[in-house]
C-alpha cells in the first residue's frame, strides 16, 4: 500500500512516465520523453554593467532622512540609478563629468540604510 502511494507521487511529480497497457518491451526500452516543453515563467534579470571606480558613492544620515550621493570624476557620462534596500529605487539619471547627484529617502518610512549604485 505504501509503495503504491510512492509510485503515485512519482508519477504526479513527473519522475515516472506511465506506460500504456500492452505496450510491451519496445516501449519500455525507449527513453521517456518529457511532455511538451514548458516556457520558463521568469528569467533572471540581466546584470548591470559594473560602475567605474571614478564614480564615488557615499551617504549621509540625518534625523529624518538618508541621502545618497554619487560624484562623477570620470571623463565621460554614465547613466546610473540609486538602489535602496527597503525604499523605492531612483529613476535612471545621466551623471556628467564633475557632476554630483543625490537621492533622499525617509528613515522613518523606509528603515534600513543599504544603498548601492548601478548602471542603467
Amino acid at each position: 500500500m505504501r509503495t503504491t502511494k510512492m509510485i503515485g507521487a512519482a508519477v504526479v511529480a513527473g519522475l515516472i512516465v506511465p506506460m500504456a497497457p500492452n505496450a510491451g518491451h519496445a516501449a519500455a526500452s525507449a527513453p521517456a520523453q518529457p511532455a511538451a516543453s514548458q516556457p520558463v515563467a521568469s528569467q533572471a534579470p540581466a546584470a548591470h554593467p559594473p560602475l567605474p571606480r571614478c564614480i564615488k558613492v557615499w551617504k549621509k544620515a540625518g534625523h529624518i532622512t538618508r541621502t545618497g550621493y554619487a560624484q562623477n570624476t570620470c571623463r565621460k557620462s554614465y547613466k546610473i540609478k540609486f538602489v535602496w534596500r527597503k525604499a523605492p529605487d531612483s529613476s535612471c539619471q545621466r551623471i556628467k563629468p564633475g557632476q554630483t547627484l543625490k537621492s533622499k529617502r525617509s528613515k522613518i518610512r523606509y528603515p534600513g540604510d543599504t544603498l548601492r549604485l548601478v548602471r542603467c
